[in-house]
C-alpha cells in the first residue's frame, strides 16, 4: 500500500487548518449566542419571579402613578422565588444578591424591569429570618446641581409581616456624612438597614449630583437699525443668561458683521458640563429710501397709536419685553391685545421689563362695529357678540339714530338701518359710540390694564398693588385728568366712561376675547378682600385673601381675554366708579336728582367735557334689540348701581355713575341709578382712559 508523501501530508494539514480557522469562530459565536439567550431567558424568569413576589407583597407596592420601588435579588431568593445557586450562564458565577428589580405603577399596571448590569457581586449574608427591605424609588437617583434631593426612604417587614424601622446613613467615598450636598458634583451612597430578631438586612441607593440642564438664555427680539448704528451696536445688550450651577456663563455670538444687510445672529451659551442653549434673532437694516411702518396684524384692527413716553411690550419666554413696533407684538386673532407701558427707567427693544419698571400700563381697544344681538341666551354663559374691526375712522355701522330732547328732560330717539330700513337682529350693525369723543372719530383708545393705584397726586396703573380708593368722584376725575401732565403724555387722560367700559366688555365677549364657538366665558372676578390689582380669584374664594396674580393660570381668568394680554379688574373686587354726565334739554347739568331718578324715560347723555358743550354720543342695544337706554331706579333687578353727584364745577352738577358687568352681557355699558346719593365707600375705585389728542 502506497503511503502519503510528506508534501501530501502537509497539504492535508493545511486544509484542515483552514477549515478550523473558518469553523471555530462560527462555533464560538454560536456558543456565545446560546449563552446570551440563556441569560436573557434567566432574566425573564427573574422578572416572572418578581411578579410572584409582588403578588405576595402587594401591600409594599407603589400606589401612586409613576411611583417606583426597588427590590433586590436577595429578597426574591429569601422568599423562595429564585434558586439560591442561580448563576450567570455566561460566566458560571452566582448572580449577585444586590442585583435590582424595579416595579413602577404605570397606567394602573405594574411595570417590572430587571437590571442585569446592576449588583456589585458582594455575597450578602443570607438568612431566612432577616427582615425584607425594599427601596422606595429607584436604586440610582440623579439630582441636578443645586436642585432638591428628596429622601424617598425604604420599607422593611419582618418574617411575620410586621413593619420594621429602617435606619439611613449617607456615605461619600466610604466616609459617612451627615447629608447629601446638592451644591457639588459628587456621588453618594445611601445605606438603608433594618434589624429583626438580631438579624440585619441592608440595601443601598446611589445618589449622583450632576448637571444636564442647559443655561437659561434670554435674548432680545428682532430689531431694526440704521446703517450708522451698526458700528456701535452692542450684541449683548439686553442678553441675560443664568445657569442652575450658579457659575458665570459666557455667551458666544456669530453671524454679525458691519455690512448694511439684514442678518441672523446666533447666541450660544454653554456651561462647564457642555450643556448648551442656542437662540437666534434677526437684525434688520433700514434702507436709505425706507420708512419703517408699524406692524399690523391680520384681524383688520387699527394699529395702536402710541403716545409720548409709551413703550410697546410683548410677552415672551415668561417675561414682558420691549417690542419693536414694526414687528409682531399683538395679534387679535390669537386674543393677544396690544399692551403698552410708561416706564420710569430706560429700556431698549428686546430688554425685559419688570413690574417695578412700570408706572402706567395700558391696553389698546381698536375701533369696531357690532351686530345687534340678544344678550340673554337663557343660560349661564352669554352669547358671542359679532365684532368687525373698522379701518381708520370709517363708520361702517348700518344703524343711524336721531335724538329729540324735550324741555322736560325726556327724549325720544329714532333709529333706522340705512341699508335694510328697519333694524334687524343679527344683521343691523352699530359703530360702537365709545369711538366718538369730543365730536372726533377715534381709531381706538387706551384703557388702563388695571384699576388705578398710587396716590391722588400721581396716579399709577400697575399689577399686584393696592388700588386707589376712598376718594370722591371729583378727586378721581381731576387726578386722572392730570395724568397727561404728571407722566408727560401727549394725550387726553380721563376717568373711564360708562360707554367705554361697555366697549371693552363687548370686545371681550367676541371671538377676540373669551368666546369660543359662539359661547363666551364669564370674566373671572378680581379678589375683593385686599383690593390688590390684577389679583384674580376663583368663585369659591372670591371673598377670601387668596390672591392669584395676573400672570398665573387662575389670575388670567380675570382677564378679558382669559390670557395675560387682556384687561383686568373689570368684575368684582373694588367696585369702580364709571363716569357718565346727564344734561337737560338746554345742555345744562341737573342741579339735583329732581325729575331724574323718577323718570325712567330720561335720555342718558354720555359726555366728557364739562361746563362747555355737551356731546350726545350714546350706548345702544340694552337688550340686544335696539331698545334705547333708560335711567332706572334702584328697585328690582338693577339695585346696587350707584350715582354720586358732586358740585363740579361749582355752578353746575356732574353726574358720575358706576357701571360694570353684572350677570350677563345684556347689562354691559349701561347706566343705572340708585336713589341714594354719595355712595363713596372705600370699596369704590376707578380706571383711566388715554386718547391721542386730535
Amino acid at each position: 500500500m502506497k503511503g502519503f508523501t510528506l508534501a501530501e501530508l502537509l497539504g492535508v494539514i493545511i486544509v484542515l487548518g483552514v477549515i478550523a480557522l473558518i469553523t471555530f469562530p462560527i462555533i464560538n459565536n454560536t456558543i456565545k449566542e446560546n449563552k446570551e439567550k440563556l441569560y436573557n431567558s434567566q432574566l425573564e424568569e427573574i422578572k416572572m419571579s418578581a411578579e410572584k413576589w409582588a403578588y405576595a407583597n402587594i401591600n409594599m407596592l407603589p400606589t401612586t402613578e409613576n411611583d417606583t420601588i426597588t427590590v433586590t435579588l436577595l429578597e426574591l431568593k429569601k422568599a423562595g422565588f429564585v434558586s439560591l445557586d442561580a448563576r450567570n450562564p455566561k460566566t458560571g458565577e452566582l448572580l449577585p444578591n444586590d442585583m435590582v428589580i424595579t416595579i413602577t405603577l404605570k397606567n394602573n399596571n405594574y411595570d417590572i424591569v430587571v437590571d442585569g448590569n446592576s449588583g456589585m457581586g458582594i455575597d450578602n449574608e443570607f438568612n431566612q429570618n432577616a427582615p425584607t427591605i425594599i427601596l422606595n424609588g429607584n436604586y440610582i437617583e440623579y439630582i441636578e446641581i443645586n436642585g432638591v434631593y428628596e429622601e424617598k426612604g425604604a420599607k422593611a417587614i419582618d418574617k411575620n409581616g410586621s413593619e420594621v424601622e429602617v435606619n439611613i446613613i449617607y456615605q461619600e467615598n466610604g466616609t459617612e456624612v451627615g447629608s447629601i450636598d446638592v451644591s457639588q458634583f459628587k456621588t453618594y451612597t445611601a445605606i438603608y438597614s433594618a434589624t429583626s430578631d438580631g438579624f440585619t438586612s441592608k440595601v443601598t441607593r446611589t445618589v449622583v449630583i450632576r448637571d444636564t440642564t442647559p443655561p437659561n438664555l434670554i435674548t432680545p427680539g428682532t430689531i431694526t437699525l440704521k446703517k450708522e448704528e451698526l458700528s456701535s451696536f452692542d450684541l449683548l445688550k439686553g442678553v441675560t443668561v443664568t445657569d442652575n450651577s450658579g457659575e458665570t456663563i459666557n455667551v458666544e455670538t456669530r453671524g454679525f458683521d458691519r455690512l448694511p444687510t439684514d442678518k441672523i445672529i446666533e447666541y450660544k451659551a454653554c456651561d462647564s458640563n457642555n450643556n448648551c442653549t442656542t437662540k437666534r434673532r434677526m437684525i434688520k437694516i433700514f434702507k436709505e429710501d425706507e420708512i419703517a411702518e408699524d406692524y399690523k396684524d391680520n384681524s383688520g384692527a387699527n394699529s395702536p397709536e402710541l403716545l409720548d413716553n409709551m413703550v410697546p411690550i410683548k410677552y415672551e419666554n415668561d417675561n414682558w419685553i420691549v417690542a419693536d413696533k414694526t414687528q409682531e407684538w399683538y395679534d387679535y386673532d390669537k386674543k393677544e391685545w396690544a399692551n403698552a407701558v410708561v416706564l420710569n427707567t430706560t429700556k431698549n427693544v428686546g430688554e425685559v421689563v419688570n413690574e417695578e419698571d412700570i408706572d402706567l400700563w395700558y391696553v389698546w381697544i381698536p375701533r369696531y362695529t357690532y351686530t345687534i344681538f340678544n344678550g340673554n341666551n337663557g343660560g349661564i354663559n352669554p352669547l358671542e357678540i359679532q365684532i368687525q374691526f373698522e379701518s381708520g375712522t370709517n363708520s361702517s355701522g348700518t344703524v343711524k339714530c336721531v335724538d329729540v330732547v324735550s324741555g322736560s328732560g325726556t327724549s325720544s330717539e329714532t333709529c333706522t338701518d340705512v341699508i335694510n330700513g328697519s333694524i334687524v337682529n343679527g344683521t343691523s350693525t352699530y359703530t360702537h359710540p365709545a369711538f366718538t369723543f369730543d365730536n372726533n372719530e377715534l381709531t381706538g383708545f387706551w384703557v388702563g390694564k388695571f384699576e388705578i393705584s398710587g396716590s391722588i397726586d400721581k396716579i399709577t396703573i400697575k399689577p399686584n398693588v393696592s388700588s386707589l380708593r376712598n376718594q370722591t368722584v371729583a378727586s378721581f376725575f381731576n387726578a386722572i385728568k392730570n395724568m397727561s401732565t404728571t407722566h408727560s403724555l401727549n394725550g387726553d387722560s380721563h376717568m373711564m366712561k360708562n360707554m367705554e367700559w361697555g366697549a371693552v366688555f363687548y370686545l371681550s365677549h367676541s371671538k377676540y376675547g373669551t368666546c369660543t364657538n359662539g359661547i363666551c366665558v364669564e370674566v373671572g372676578i378680581n379678589n375683593n378682600s385686599n383690593y390688590i390689582t390684577g389679583c384674580g380669584a376663583v368663585a369659591s374664594s372670591a371673598a377670601s385673601s387668596t390672591c392669584n396674580a395676573y400672570n398665573t393660570t387662575t389670575g388670567m381668568l380675570a382677564s378679558t381675554t382669559q390670557n395675560i394680554y387682556g384687561v383686568y379688574d373689570m368684575a368684582g373686587g373694588a367696585y369702580e366708579y364709571v363716569m357718565a354726565n346727564i344734561v337737560n334739554s338746554n345742555g345744562l347739568f341737573y342741579s339735583s336728582d329732581s325729575g331724574l331718578s323718577k323718570a325712567p324715560e330720561s335720555k342718558y347723555y354720555d359726555s366728557y367735557t364739562y361746563n362747555t358743550s355737551i356731546y350726545t354720543t350714546h350706548s345702544r342695544g340694552k337688550l340686544g334689540d335696539g331698545t334705547k337706554e333708560t335711567l332706572t331706579t334702584s328697585s328690582g333687578a338693577y339695585s346696587g348701581w350707584y350715582e354720586d353727584y358732586t358740585a363740579f364745577p361749582s355752578s353746575n352738577y356732574s353726574w358720575f355713575i358706576r357701571g360694570g358687568y353684572q350677570g350677563d352681557v345684556k347689562f354691559t355699558g349701561l347706566a343705572y341709578f340708585s336713589s341714594t346719593t354719595g355712595a363713596s365707600g372705600d370699596w369704590l375705585s376707578t380706571r383711566a382712559i388715554l386718547l391721542k389728542k386730535q
